[in-house]
């Protein structure tokens, strides 16, 4: 069991490259909390990251200009972070992939670099009343399977699409 985070970090800007995520838990029984208000900024892979079977929960939690996602579930992983901030991320703000959950309701991923949440390879993503302004491609894309439910989002000045569903995947907005 990982720890609970009660502090804000900020990553060295000078040097934002790669494989510096702010949290990351790894291995199914993994996990770690992260407090209301606290969090990873500027982290130059994701603010948080869960993989293998592990769980984080960050509600409240702020991971705002990560240079890959603020928020990263993968491989049958699980996040719960309602109320979160992903806000200015490089890439995307929420990412879902490879049969793993994120639950983030209420949640703030303006102005992402491609997209605002992408749920891929049989993975779900609930963010209903979400903001998700100014994505670089689409706000909500989902691939392979995949699930998102978004109602009642803000989606407005997407650049390109502002939902995006291929492959057998479904998206409810």
């Amino acid at each position: 069991c990982g720890p609970r985070i009660n502090s804000k970090f900020t990553f060295d800007v000078l040097k934002p490259t790669g494989n510096k995520n702010g949290l990351m838990t790894i291995g199914a029984g993994s996990s770690a909390e992260i407090l209301s208000g606290k969090g990873f900024i500027g982290a130059g892979d994701c603010g948080i990251y869960a993989d293998y079977g592990s769980t984080i929960l960050a509600n409240g939690a702020v991971f705002n200009t990560s240079r890959v996602s603020g928020i990263y579930a993968a491989n049958n992983s699980s996040i719960v972070a309602n109320n979160a901030y992903v806000n200015n991320c490089d890439l995307n703000g929420i990412v879902a992939a490879n049969n793993s959950n994120i639950t983030a309701n209420n949640i703030e991923a303006n102005n992402a670099g491609s997209r605002g949440i992408y749920s891929s390879s049989n993975s779900r993503v609930v963010a209903n009343s979400a903001s998700l302004i100014n994505s670089g491609n689409a706000a909500i894309s989902a691939t392979n399977c995949s699930f998102v439910s978004a109602n009642s989002v803000n989606s407005t000045g997407s650049k390109s699409d502002g939902v995006y569903a291929i492959q057998g995947s479904e998206i409810s907005i």
